[in-house]
């Protein structure tokens, strides 16, 4: 009975524990982020959509917000804005069901050449981010552009970042490279 009980304790402290590192997670990844310079905001846990009411444009680098937010929601995704506020463009290369971003990728770089070491990220539905820094000039959020299953998120829009989690999937770094300048090619077929 002892043992039970011991082992009964230590699910319940372990589920406790594990709440806790979620809301770390999200604490200590958005303290990252805001130390440079970047505003971060929480989305609903499992979702890409925004916790707050005004979303992406909610977003702080205040640490006593980013405090208040992961208490009130512990197992928050995290959300980047793009764009000029963050200096961010994201290239979303989907690949899920019938869409095949990295085949028109390829495409691309077959005609263009490769892209330059960035940051990159894992999605959970197999995809990848691919991050630049914004060119200072207004960059559209667009979806299918250049072509089919590649999206640009830029002025106005966002991404989640690791740790988030969406469905049985997470999003994971690939690279850990700085964003690099995006290549001009790619620049202008991405207006």
């Amino acid at each position: 009975f002892l043992y039970y009980r011991d082992h009964t304790k230590g699910r319940i402290l372990a589920a406790r524990k594990e709440i806790e590192m979620n809301s770390n997670q999200f604490l200590e990844t958005a303290l990252k982020l805001t130390a440079k310079g970047k505003s971060v905001f929480p989305c609903v846990p499992n979702q890409k959509n925004p916790a707050t009411t005004r979303g992406f444009n909610d977003a702080t680098r205040d640490e006593a917000t980013l405090r208040q937010w992961s208490s009130k929601w512990p197992n928050a995704n995290l959300g980047l804005p793009t764009g000029e506020a963050n200096g961010l463009v994201v290239l979303d290369v989907d690949c899920e069901g019938d869409k095949d971003g990295e085949a028109q990728l390829a495409k691309l770089l077959a005609e263009h050449g490769p892209l330059p070491e960035t940051l990159e990220v894992k999605t959970p539905r197999g995809g990848r981010h691919i991050y630049f820094r914004h060119p200072g000039t207004k960059v559209p959020c667009r979806t299918n552009h250049p072509l089919p299953a590649l999206d640009v998120r830029g002025d106005g829009g966002y991404v989640l970042i690791p740790p988030s989690k969406v469905g049985d999937g997470e999003y994971s770094y690939l690279t850990r490279h700085s964003p690099s300048e995006c290549p001009a090619w790619l620049f202008k077929i991405l207006l």
